[in-house]
């Protein structure tokens, strides 16, 4: 059997119901696919049950006798009854692979395709291509990472995509426009951060924001540019609406989500305040702060730190200096308010 990612430790659950099945079902695992580095996708125990023997100790290496080797776009695996083959997807992270399996056409997109929410991206150019490719090779079936199944076969009566027709009006929206029908009058806000396009909209009879993916009801949003992403949920605030409605999840208070980037703000400013002798990385702070968190999510809570060195040094709040062909970060002395 071939087995795609290994899960997250801190699922027991997910954990407990796949040792049962290879127990139940008596399961040889031959091949472990691992379609990118993130720690939900590489974390589960199940790699060691199978593969280490019981004199290795709890932190080794793989041992040697077993291969670990990097896979190859195009690549194919075979066990009885199924051949999978790679395609690299880069975009979610640059090592991001998907896999189709050839007897059913159908396709194991880890995080490149959710079935839920939105997908996180480190470059969205390479992950538009992706996605691209993905749609030529024309799955029936997608099985992703995370949620419900996604059904992508086409019907035979199917058109293909074509552009909206002439006749049917196609503009852009305007920051403070307005869009009334019978009973509801919508105004438009620009609101970048999350996208350099993105918009939220006000409903005036009820006092209520639509925020799309601004503010979101569950976890807590992604964006291009900290920096601009704050100043849009500040705009948000001074709004001031009754209730926000978000593009996922349940209904949700702003103060939190403001509450929450200001707190690990506060974090990183106090650390180079602390250090304010030193020239200091996005992993040095991340060493400093991220006490309590693994340290194989390191890399990842780095990439957020960046994004808040480069919002706060926008705010000359902190300098940005180029060390040896890396970027360090000082405090700013000169930031007397702080």
């Amino acid at each position: 059997r071939i087995l795609l990612d290994t899960g997250d430790e801190n699922v027991p659950e997910y954990q407990k119901n796949l040792a049962e099945v290879v127990q139940s079902e008596q399961v040889n695992i031959e091949h472990i696919v691992l379609t990118h580095w993130h720690h939900d996708h590489i974390g589960g125990p199940i790699i060691w049950k199978h593969k280490r023997s019981p004199e290795d100790a709890p932190d080794a290496e793989l041992p040697t006798t077993i291969p670990n080797n990097w896979l190859s776009d195009g690549q194919e695996i075979s066990v009885e009854g199924a051949t999978i083959k790679i395609h690299h997807t880069p975009g979610h992270t640059t090592d991001h692979v998907v896999l189709t399996l050839a007897e059913e056409n159908i396709l194991f997109s880890g995080d490149c395709i959710l079935g839920e929410g939105t997908a996180v991206f480190e470059d969205l150019f390479t992950y538009m291509g992706s996605l691209q490719r993905i749609l030529d090779l024309n799955p029936c079936l997608i099985y992703p990472g995370h949620g419900n199944v996604v059904d992508h076969k086409r019907s035979p009566e199917d058109a293909p995509d074509a552009e909206l027709p002439t006749t049917i009006p196609n503009n852009w929206l305007s920051d403070g426009q307005e869009i009334s029908v019978e009973g509801a009058t919508i105004k438009i806000h620009h609101t970048p951060g999350h996208t350099t396009d993105h918009v939220v909209l006000t409903l005036a009879e009820e006092n209520i924001l639509f925020s799309g993916d601004c503010i979101l009801g569950e976890g807590t949003a992604v964006f291009e540019d900290l920096f601009t992403y704050m100043g849009s949920l500040q705009r948000i605030l001074d709004l001031n609406p009754c209730l926000i409605y978000p593009g996922h999840g349940n209904v949700v208070d702003i103060q939190y989500y403001i509450a929450h980037r200001n707190q690990r703000e506060n974090q990183i400013l106090d650390a180079l305040k602390n250090n304010s002798d030193k020239r200091l990385n996005e992993m040095d702070l991340v060493r400093i702060i991220y006490t309590e968190t693994p340290e194989h999510l390191w890399p990842a809570a780095a990439y957020n730190v960046n994004h808040h060195l480069t919002k706060l040094t926008k705010e000359n709040k902190i300098k940005c200096l180029n060390v040896d062909g890396e970027n360090k970060w000082q405090f700013s002395t000169r930031n007397c308010s702080l």
